[in-house]
Parts: structure tokens; sequence; C-alpha cells
């Protein structure tokens, strides 16, 4: 997919309190039809956040949705996805929950990407030993890839809700997502000895995917963030931010797919 032309205007940081008449808030669901699509559910988060619908792959329009938060377009870089992709909903909460910078990233990659970018977030892989006792939790972001080494475009769901036996590894996990059929914007998936599985696949961790690693934002990660905000953090870098390990992850955000 070829990266679309630069931006020449910097779209303002998202605020609740900064908001005016003409803003369409991210937590509203005029956020999805104002940008091509329609209203499909809620994400169950603090402030809630619409899921918006149809993505690309199913009908949708391919206009670009520019994803709120600390760094908005500016220069070269290029804050939006191409229509309500998966990667949109997993940016725009990692945005307004969290008030994490989007990152350059297709669904295989975003928990990958955002921990590069914010190394004081954790990133757990399905299967590993450290999965073991840190199942997938409420507000966590879950990347699915056909390769191991997380490759290609793959998917991207944020956890909205988990039910896990602590002495198994046994139970539940439910899922928000963009950019998949009507019915599948909310799902669950199982959880088997601490590793997750489609009960309608028969062995993916979603769909087909046999891999899945999860992005872990602890609040003081998002306090920090905010903090740093307020105290005048500018997407020129100006002020330093102590999560990001190179700004320039954060900034260049083209088009991601998923």
């Amino acid at each position: 997919m070829a990266v679309p032309a630069a931006a020449s205007f910097l779209f303002p940081m998202w605020s609740a309190g900064a908001a005016s008449a003409s803003v369409v808030l991210p937590t509203s669901p005029r956020y999805c039809t104002a940008n091509g699509g329609t209203f499909a559910g809620w994400l169950d988060s603090s402030p809630a956040i619409p899921i918006c619908g149809p993505g690309p792959a199913y009908g949708g329009v391919g206009g670009y949705v520019n994803i709120p938060g600390p760094f908005g377009e500016r220069g070269t870089y290029y804050n939006a996805t191409p229509g309500f992709q998966c990667v949109e909903l997993a940016d725009r909460y990692l945005a307004v929950v969290d008030g994490l910078g989007a990152v350059k990233a297709n669904g295989a990659q975003v928990a990958e990407n955002y921990h590069a970018a914010y190394p004081a977030t954790r990133l757990v892989r399905d299967g590993s030993r450290a999965a073991v006792g840190n199942a997938p939790r409420t507000g966590d972001v879950l990347s699915f890839s056909y390769s191991s080494s997380f490759s290609g475009d793959g998917h991207v769901a944020v956890v909205i809700g988990a039910s896990v036996d602590r002495r198994t590894g046994d139970g539940t996990v439910r899922i928000a997502q963009e950019n998949v059929g009507s019915t599948d914007y909310v799902r669950t998936l199982e959880l088997s000895s601490w590793r997750l599985v489609d009960p309608s696949e028969g062995g993916g961790t979603e769909y087909s995917y046999p891999y899945a690693e999860w992005l872990v934002v602890p609040a003081p990660v998002s306090a920090a963030v905010r903090l740093a905000e307020r105290h005048g953090w500018h997407p020129s870098g100006a002020v330093a931010n102590p999560f990001v390990a190179r700004p320039s992850i954060v900034l260049a955000s083209f088009a991601r797919r998923g």
C-alpha cells in the first residue's frame, strides 16, 4: 500500500476539555459516521470507545481516518489509517485511554512496535513462560500473526474482559475489533493452560492465526504520558517523553493495514 501524501497541517491534540462544536470526539458514535462508517457497538472502557465499521475488507470506505492523541499530522508524518482497519480501533483506544501517540504498524506488529516506542510497557507472547500467570486482561492489546516473527499484515484487537482460573490457566478472553464480519466485532476466545484458543477454528489463537502476543500498558505509564502532555510534550519532540525510546517511531505513523 502506497504511503499517502504528507499532510500540511497539525491535527489538534485530542482533549475532551478542548473540544469545540466542530470536533467530533473519538468517544462519540458520530465519530463512525463522520468518517464514512457506521456505529457497530461499544468498547467498554473509560471513557467508552465506539466500534466502527465496516472495515475496507468488508465493503467499507477507504478514506483516511485521523487517529487522535498527542501526535497528530505534522510534516511528513501522516497519522491516519485507510478506513476502519483493525489498527484504527487499537490506535484510537491507546490514544484516548492511555494517551499514547500512534505508532507505525500493521495489525501483527501493533503490540511489538508500541512496546518498542514505550519500553515501560510490557509485551507478552502467547505460549511463552511469561504468559503463565499473565493472561490477557482488560485493556491489553492483542496482535495476531501467521508468522512467529509477526511479519505481514496480521490482525489486532482490544481485550474488553477476561475470566481466568489462575490455578489452571483455563478461561475466556473477550475482545473487540474492527475490519471483521458484522457478527465478529465482539468475540470470546478461550484460554487453555495459559494458551489462547479460538473455539470456532480448532487451533488458532483467533481465526486461523497461530501466533499472538499482547501489549500491557501499566497505569503509571498512562499517567506519566498524560502528565508529560500537560507540561508541554509536543509533536515536535521539544519536550522529551521518558517512555519513548525513539520518538521517530512514534511520529512516523503511515497507512497501516490489518
